[in-house]
């Protein structure tokens, strides 16, 4: 198991709790809640009519463990900074409207690196960006204090997307002012480690 609360949450707040091991988890989603039908139908039936709908669902919270193990081991590539705390945070705002920030996370540096990370099919749009900044305005409007400086421009952002970007994302989310680092499953597990192009290493 491991215990789990959002990024500056105050000392009484409490724990949410998961399990750790992957294996245990795909076990209690989608195998012991089955285990009837497993015993009376074909496996693979009990996987199409029963698992298979829910497995994207399944992959947004794995996908989200995935890039936090990764992180280490790309950032130098990508000129990230190091992470003093791996976070995210989830609620709601003053008016009550549910807030989700996939990438909520302390840089070693003092400052804040956030972003999204979206277990998607087809290339997103820029709207996951204006998106995630319209939720750290409302954050930081809610008093959230890590909020304050992840609005700044040269706070760092980190999208990362399975299915990757839509033409034209990177330019128009550097319009913004934040430094954009994009990753997409090719990053993750490219045999070999895929540098940004020259102009855009020099950007970053």
């Amino acid at each position: 198991m491991e215990a789990r609360r959002n990024l500056g949450a105050r000392a009484t707040a409490p724990y949410q709790y998961r399990l750790a091991d992957p294996a245990q988890m795909f076990h209690a989603t989608f195998v012991a809640p089955f285990e009837a039908e497993l015993a009376r139908y074909p496996p693979k039936a009990v996987w199409t009519e029963q698992v298979l709908s829910y497995l994207d669902t399944y992959m947004g919270h794995i996908f989200e463990r995935i890039v936090e193990q990764a992180y280490p081991r790309l950032r130098g590539k990508w000129r990230l900074p190091m992470v003093s705390e791996w976070g995210r945070w989830e609620g709601v705002d003053r008016e009550g409207k549910s807030l989700e920030v996939d990438i909520a996370s302390i840089a070693s540096d003092g400052n804040m690196l956030t972003g999204a990370i979206k277990w998607n099919r087809r290339p997103v749009t820029i709207e996951i960006h204006r998106k995630h900044l319209r939720m750290l305005e409302r954050l930081a409007a809610a008093g959230v204090k890590w909020a304050h400086a992840a609005v700044k421009p040269g706070a760092p952002l980190l999208y990362v997307m399975a299915g990757g970007f839509a033409p034209g994302f990177e330019a128009a989310a550097r319009a913004s002012g934040h430094p954009v680092v994009l990753w997409t499953l090719r990053d993750l597990y490219a045999s070999g480690p895929r540098r940004p192009s020259k102009a855009k290493a020099e950007r970053r």
